[in-house]
């Protein structure tokens, strides 16, 4: 992932001193002492190699642009990540009479995936060094890119941090929820997972009330509960219709 991060010239020399220094041993000493003096030679190619790799990581770091100052500014001087959006949801009252709540209560849950510009700064071996198994890091699957940041708000940093950032895509849940009681209102919550964290949107109303910031490219219905609003309600012709994962013609239209 970062260039000239292992140097294999160096580890192919050091194996070949190791065994050049076994079969040295093995002819001037006895097997009971092989095996002790073995251990010097090993540690002195371990501890070359260490030296050697540190300062390879610190010239690469080194040679990365300086993250751009109009991203800098979007990031949390707490995190060092994308400022979580305001939740700013407003204030509503419940209805004094029930009947003016929908015939029926909901909550349809669908997959995206969506373009959404976030970054993440921190030590090398927290951003660059991620779990095998993340896809997310993987340079290929996302248009990633990788920035240095010495200082933030006039604050320097004692260590250099390393930065990546990129728009996608990434995966997001979608849940759309009304009540039976209460305000009734419609309500949105968008999950997205970008660089293994999660960035949550919440909002009261239309789905076309969604985050600018984000462009929604793919979409899948996962589920969908409804319910009665009473005990005489009817929602769905059948049982089908109000429960249950959805198992096929799932790919379904943009919601923006």
């Amino acid at each position: 992932m970062f260039p000239l991060l292992t140097d294999l010239a160096f580890t192919r020399r050091c194996n070949i001193i190791l065994r050049c220094e076994r079969r040295m041993v093995r002819d001037k000493l006895s097997e009971g002492y092989t095996r002790y003096v073995l251990i010097i030679p090993s540690i002195l190619c371990l501890l070359l190699a260490s030296g050697c790799r540190t300062d390879k990581i610190h010239e690469s770091i080194e040679g990365l642009p300086d993250l751009p100052p109009p991203i800098a500014q979007t990031l949390d001087p707490q995190t060092l990540a994308t400022k979580a959006p305001l939740v700013n949801l407003p204030i509503l009252q419940p209805f004094d009479d029930p009947a003016r709540c929908p015939p029926c209560g909901s909550k349809v849950v669908t997959q995206l995936q969506v373009n959404y510009l976030y970054t993440r700064c921190g030590s090398y071996r927290d951003i660059l060094s991620p779990p095998a198994s993340s896809v997310e890091f993987r340079g290929d699957q996302i248009n990633l890119k990788r920035y240095r940041l010495k200082e933030l708000n006039g604050q320097r940093f004692s260590d250099i941090q390393v930065c990546i950032s990129s728009q996608g895509p990434w995966n997001a849940l979608l849940t759309e929820s009304r009540a039976c009681s209460g305000t009734c209102a419609l309500s949105h919550e968008l999950v997205i997972s970008a660089f293994n964290n999660l960035i949550k949107f919440e909002w009261i109303g239309e789905v076309e009330d969604h985050p600018t910031d984000v462009q929604v490219l793919s979409c899948r219905r996962v589920s969908r509960h409804r319910t009665p609003c009473g005990m005489s309600g009817q929602c769905c012709t059948t049982p089908g219709e109000c429960y249950g994962q959805c198992t096929q013609n799932c790919v379904c239209s943009v919601p923006w």
